[in-house]
């Protein structure tokens, strides 16, 4: 087995949790965009495990001392991290933005050092030069998309790509003329920062009377983008009612943006 997810997350059975599910779900959605970074670069270098899991998990929990365990079924490796009540305070004592970013990194690296005690397959010099690069890239988590189309009549191409943030998830339209002068961009669809919402939700893209739309994996409808108005680089979408968000939801998705950094303890 190789190497794949590597995550910060909580105990779920720890104190901190039981009290306030809330804390739980924020940490979730607040690391998911260094997970996915991560992810993409850890699966390309196929390291191989010494043990049955691809998978390792760094929990922070109510323990006194570091501990491991291996869950055969999932072919997971968890870390158990001291936390407690002096971590949260630190947690929370973070601003918004880069300094809480880092404050992530950093258990993130306790973890990796943790790890490589346990093991020495795991990969610590290698996640080390991934967080190098993330830093160095502005702590922006970006991927391409492979679904392009063109339009040579209307003299233009249309390609796509994702974006995560620590509070959302964007999924954003690039148009370009037909020797790739870019035209317009503009984000055409809204997430919060959850793989369980944004991922296979744009799995197919058709062309049905002069809109774009496109469906996610169970076959519904999820968005729709005018056409017409893209040589001009007027770039119109609609979150429609079939799929999980829709446009009623945009305000809920920045009303999360701002939950995120108000971080509801």
């Amino acid at each position: 087995m190789n190497y794949r997810q590597i995550e910060l997350s909580f105990d779920d059975g720890c104190q901190l949790c039981r009290n306030n599910w809330d804390f739980f779900y924020n940490i979730e959605y607040l690391c998911e965009f260094i997970h996915r970074f991560t992810y993409a670069r850890i699966c390309k270098m196929k390291i191989p495990t010494d043990g049955n899991y691809n998978c390792v998990f760094f929990l922070l929990s109510d323990c006194k001392e570091p501990h491991y365990d291996i869950f055969d079924i999932y072919h997971n490796l968890y870390v158990y991290m001291p936390f407690g009540e002096e971590g949260m305070k630190r947690l929370k004592a973070t601003k918004e933005g880069e300094e809480r970013t880092e404050f992530f990194l950093s258990l993130l690296e306790e973890g990796y050092r943790l790890a490589k005690q346990y093991t020495n397959t795991f990969p610590l010099d290698k996640l080390m030069a991934i967080h190098k690069e993330f830093r160095e890239g502005g702590y922006i988590s970006e991927w391409s998309c492979s679904k392009k189309r063109s339009f040579r009549k209307l003299g233009i191409k249309v390609y796509f790509y994702n974006k995560l943030t620590m509070y959302e998830y964007q999924f954003i339209m690039v148009v370009t003329d037909l020797n790739g002068n870019e035209i317009a961009r503009a984000p055409i669809d809204y997430t919060l920062p959850d793989w369980m919402f944004y991922l296979g939700r744009h799995s197919k893209i058709t062309v049905e009377n002069d809109m774009m739309v496109f469906y996610d994996t169970s076959g519904k409808r999820v968005i729709e983008v005018d056409i017409k108005g893209l040589p001009q680089g007027k770039i119109v979408s609609h979150m429609i009612e079939e799929g999980v968000f829709t446009d009623k939801d945009k305000e809920s998705i920045e009303k999360g943006r701002n939950w995120g950094k108000e971080l509801r303890w």
